[in-house]
């Protein structure tokens, strides 16, 4: 299981219930932070595991 699937999970849940009472601004908000969420933390692993090959 990825460690950020919890709070993709998460947001996922409060954009519906941005979606359910029309708030767009919201749900535009959480929608962002969905993808930072689940690409932010795969780019920041590449970048760890990039660093790791240099030091070696």
């Amino acid at each position: 299981m990825k460690p950020q699937s919890h709070i993709v999970d998460l947001l996922s849940a409060a954009k519906l219930l941005a979606d359910n009472q029309c708030n767009i601004l919201l749900s535009y908000i959480i929608n962002m932070a969905m993808i930072e969420a689940s690409t932010g933390a795969a780019n920041r692993k590449n970048e760890k595991d990039e660093g790791d090959v240099d030091a070696a």
